[in-house]
C-alpha cells in the first residue's frame, strides 16, 4: 500500500494532550496539518488499545509516538515498524519517563511548587 499525495499533511500524535505532545500538536495544527490525536484522554490506552491505534495510522505520513506506559511504547513501536517498514512514512519516538512516577527524581517527588 502506498500513500497518496492527499495525505501528506496528516500526522498522528500518540500522547497529544500534555507537554511535548501538546506542543507538537499545536505546532502542526498551526501549519494546517490534520492532527490525529491518540491519548488516554480520548479513549486510547497505550497498552490495551494498540489495535485501535494502529487502525488510525494508515494514512498519516508522520507518526509521533510520545506516550509512555510501561512496555506499551516499545510494543507499539514494533507494531508500527512491522506494518509500515516498506512505506514512505516517518516515525518519531519521544522516550521519557520523567512525567511518570517511575522516572521522577526522588528529590522532586515530595516538592511542592508555588507560583
Amino acid at each position: 500500500m502506498c500513500m497518496n499525495q492527499g495525505n501528506k499533511n496528516k500526522i498522528a500524535i500518540i500522547g497529544h494532550t500534555k507537554g511535548i505532545g501538546k506542543a507538537i500538536s499545536d505546532l502542526y495544527r498551526k501549519k494546517n496539518y490534520t492532527v490525529v490525536g491518540l491519548s488516554s484522554s480520548n479513549g486510547y490506552d497505550l497498552q490495551c488499545s494498540q489495535v485501535e491505534i494502529m487502525e488510525q495510522l494508515d494514512d498519516c505520513q508522520l507518526i509521533v509516538l510520545n506516550a509512555y506506559v510501561g512496555r506499551g511504547q516499545i510494543t507499539l513501536l514494533k507494531r508500527i515498524y512491522g506494518k509500515f517498514v516498506f512505506e514512505d512514512k516517518k516515525v518519531a519516538v519521544i522516550t521519557s519517563t520523567s512525567g511518570t512516577p517511575i522516572g521522577m527524581d526522588e528529590d522532586l517527588q515530595n516538592t511542592e511548587y508555588t507560583d
